[in-house]
């Protein structure tokens, strides 16, 4: 058999999987189309059949955030995912949306302005703003320290942090009408850290664990992704509310 005959099976395999190597993922963040919920990842070499009022947003591997609008049934990323680009940024963007995660049904879910009972599930307002009267797990960016936040600011009150593993605690005083405080010195910020928060009267206590972004997560999806990854649910999706503004 002649070489060119050898080699023309193997050539076709490799054109035929090139433009599969090259379709990038995407992951519906916003949607008002029924067959696209928001978490849905979609391949970017397929078409997207959209109708017409169908608006669309997705999250392409490398953090790039696209929209779309119909009548359409264009392919959203035919072979244009960056180098830098991760399939992991799209998986755990769409687990945000899972439904076994609390108020994931849409994006604007995540914006913390529903209304929600009493002063242990107040929202905080801010991604990197901690809630001391709510145990959670909290992400902080390298080099950040997180502002201490109560919902009822009416008297004074002092909560006392404590970092479980090494004892180090510190008092946080709040003054009448005071909303937040910083994160106290004494008190070490570490990635993994455990840590306690209760009133001065000990009447209750509440836990926080603590992860710290490494700085190589750089830009708002990859902290999210990130974010998803270590549990910091709420904050990811905040962050991620806050894309589309």
């Amino acid at each position: 058999m002649p070489i060119i005959e050898k080699l023309l099976p193997v050539v076709l395999i490799a054109l035929l999987a090139a433009p599969m190597a090259q379709a990038a993922q995407l992951v519906v963040v916003e949607s008002t189309s029924p067959k696209l919920p928001a978490g849905t990842v979609v391949d970017g070499a397929q078409a997207l059949p959209l109708a017409a009022g169908d608006r669309v947003a997705l999250v392409r591997e490398d953090g790039t955030l696209i929209r779309l609008a119909g009548p359409s049934s264009s392919a959203p990323g035919t072979g244009d995912a960056s180098p830098a680009g991760d399939k992991g940024v799209v998986q755990s963007l769409s687990r945000l949306f899972a439904t076994n995660q609390p108020s994931a049904s849409a994006w604007g879910t995540f914006r913390g302005n529903e209304p929600l009972p009493g002063r242990e599930v107040s929202n905080p307002p801010g991604v990197w703003v901690v809630n001391v009267m709510r145990s959670d797990s909290i992400c902080v960016p390298a080099a950040t320290e997180p502002t201490l936040w109560r919902s009822d600011a009416q008297r004074e009150q002092v909560v006392v942090l404590l970092h479980l593993s090494t004892g180090r605690e510190a008092d946080v005083e709040f003054t009448a009408g005071q909303a937040e405080a910083t994160w106290p010195k004494a008190v070490p910020l570490l990635d993994g850290g455990e840590y306690a928060l209760r009133d001065g009267a000990n009447l209750w206590e509440r836990r926080l664990a603590v992860r710290v972004i490494p700085a190589e997560a750089a830009g708002a999806v990859r902290q999210i992704a990130w974010m998803s990854d270590a549990g910091c649910i709420r904050q990811a999706r905040a962050l991620l509310a806050g894309l589309q503004e």
